[in-house]
């Protein structure tokens, strides 16, 4: 299963966008990996194809657990899955034609980040679930 993370806008605070990197390398041994800071939505919902599974990142979203990510995740590879595409909103949030082309919705938690260090947030997360779905120590 392939992986896409579309943020809006591009990370600008040079320690985030280096801990993102960070999980982002670490992610790509176990999935293909790719984030496409976009622009705008339109931008953001051309890079997404029939039968992708999009998964929008919003505050009203379910909270999910480091284990139930997992599960989430490798339901979906069971399941043949190709891609999983993940929404991160600008400041602003999505645009409703965002929201409908979503498949779920996920919260992250329940307080507000903002939209850098939720992009930072999400790589780590599914790094520590793919670590979880191969039984390796770093979740512990």
């Amino acid at each position: 299963m392939k992986l896409l993370v579309l943020p809006i806008g591009k990370i600008r605070s040079r320690p985030i966008a280096e801990l993102a990197a960070d999980y982002a390398e670490r992610l790509g041994h176990y999935a293909g990996l790719h984030v496409i800071p976009c622009r705008d939505e339109a931008q953001l919902l051309s890079n997404l194809r029939p039968g992708d599974h999009v998964v929008l990142l919003d505050a009203g979203g379910r909270e999910r657990s480091s284990e139930d990510l997992a599960k989430f995740l490798s339901d979906h590879r069971m399941r043949g899955t190709k891609r999983m595409c993940f929404i991160i909103g600008g400041p602003e949030g999505v645009e409703a034609r965002s929201r409908s082309r979503a498949d779920s919705s996920m919260s992250l938690s329940r307080m507000t980040f903002p939209h850098e260090l939720a992009q930072a947030i999400l790589l780590e997360q599914l790094y520590r679930a793919f670590t979880i779905i191969k039984g390796e120590p770093y979740h512990k």
